[in-house]
């Protein structure tokens, strides 16, 4: 009995041993299968790897790549993955989605002006402003809109009844009233891809609005390069002369030589106006070479003279308007309209009057616009308009009235002319008076 007892007891025993050795090698398989999956699938997702989108991911995203272009971020700094946002279902609901509301603009935008009612108007703007409220899903929706239009030929008569003058002005609108990077992202790409005059114009004063100077040596160029582009005909029918103003506000020394260069058949006036509005009166030397030499009828160095008497605080234009009068290149009808610009109570710009008084010196006099004129030449490269404005006192910068003042006298002394002596004297007049207001400021 004992002997059976502990038989059968060795055996019970030496069965529990072996059931432990069964489940420990079923762990072990178990554990060599899941290193096997792991080789063989090294790319298993994970919590972690879902976190960052792969680069060929951030490289599709159009609106990051926008944002690389721009140059806003340092190059060595990762662009961050932008997700396109989601508009809120409400406005889906309502027929107010982006995609929508860019629909019925569209639609707009190609009927005929007369077909136009009151309340065509009021429901497009009110189209605008639900654009501008919906934030980034709408950057998106105009971001796509933009590129598919690209080369289509957009009407302007209805939308220009809202007051923009194309659908696309809008549209940018629209994104510098949004603003943020992303909507900076599709401002610079389409300045990239512009060649409207107008439409390089508008895009430049809004992206240096948000980033002032950043973007200012790319502005220059694209105006450069599509200026280069301009034939008889302007850029495709279309006025130059916003280009010069580009070149003109965004512009440096760099641009002095190109714009002397510039045909003056065809450009001269924008460009007499843009070199003179250079930093520091760079330009003024490259302007004067244009009076250098020319005959009393030369149209294109009459015009340099009203530009270098605007610019008389410079001595290089200072010097230009002495040498026209001893050679008698100024005749007696010239000298009404030279002495006012001496005075500096007539300006002639590239801006229209609704701008008032523009390219003044920040420390300059303001005055209120009595009369304006419009300076318009039928001349090859799509015609020149300019724009001539009178105000009751000079508006100049105070320290430019000695300058001024010493010149005038010396041309009263050299001229033989009654008619300039007398134009003269009134600018004379005018200054002084000025001069002792000014002076009576300050103390």
């Amino acid at each position: 009995m004992q002997a059976n007892s502990h038989s059968t007891g060795g055996l019970n025993h030496s069965g529990r041993a072996g059931y432990r050795v069964d489940l420990w090698d079923l762990l072990g398989g178990l554990l060599v299968i899941g290193l096997l999956v792991m080789q063989l699938w090294p790319e298993a997702e994970t919590p972690a790897a879902r976190s960052e989108p792969s680069s060929a991911i951030i490289s599709e995203n159009p609106v990051a790549e926008g944002v690389a272009k721009s140059e806003r971020f340092a190059v060595d700094e990762r662009l961050k993955y932008w997700p396109e946002p989601q508009v809120a279902d409400s406005y889906v609901r309502d027929g107010h989605g982006p995609s929508d509301l860019l629909l019925r603009l569209q639609q707009f935008a190609q009927k005929p002006g007369w077909a136009i009612l009151p309340e065509d108007i009021a429901s497009v703007r009110d189209d605008i402003d639900t654009l501008v409220s919906q934030g980034d899903p709408a950057v998106s929706a105009i971001r796509d809109f933009l590129r598919n239009a690209r080369g289509s030929t957009l009407a302007d008569d209805a939308i220009a009844k809202a007051g923009y003058g194309s659908l696309r002005l809008a549209l940018f609108d629209v994104l510098q009233k949004i603003g943020g990077a992303r909507a900076e992202a599709v401002l610079y790409d389409e300045l990239e891809v512009s060649e409207s005059p107008r439409e390089i114009e508008t895009l430049a004063r809004y992206l240096d609005a948000s980033s002032p100077g950043l973007y200012q040596r790319n502005i220059v160029t694209v105006a450069r390069d599509t200026l280069a582009l301009a034939s008889d005909d302007g850029i495709n029918g279309q006025d130059t002369g916003p280009l010069f103003r580009v070149l003109k506000d965004f512009g440096g020394a760099e641009l002095a030589n190109d714009l002397g260069q510039v045909s003056q058949l065809h450009w001269g006036q924008y460009a007499a106006v843009a070199l003179a509005s250079l930093p520091d009166g760079v330009g003024i030397p490259n302007l004067a070479r244009w009076v250098e030499g020319a005959s009393p009828g030369n149209v294109s160095a009459a015009f340099a003279l009203n530009i270098l008497a605007q610019s008389a605080q410079y001595p290089d234009a200072r010097k230009a308007l002495l040498e026209s009068s001893r050679v008698g290149l100024i005749p007696d009808s010239r000298w009404p309209e030279l002495a006012r610009l001496l005075a500096g109570t007539y300006r002639i710009q590239l801006e229209p009057p609704a701008h008032g008084f523009t390219g003044l010196a920040p420390d300059a006099a303001r005055g209120r616009v009595l009369r304006t004129r419009t300076y318009s030449a039928r001349t090859p490269g799509g015609g020149q308009t300019l724009y001539g404005l009178e105000s009751a006192s000079p508006v100049l910068s105070p320290d430019s009235a000695d300058a001024r003042l010493d010149l005038i006298e010396t041309l009263i002394d050299e001229t033989d002319s009654p008619a300039a002596r007398r134009e003269l004297e009134r600018a004379v007049n005018t200054l002084w008076s000025f001069y002792r207001e000014q002076e009576g400021k300050q103390y």
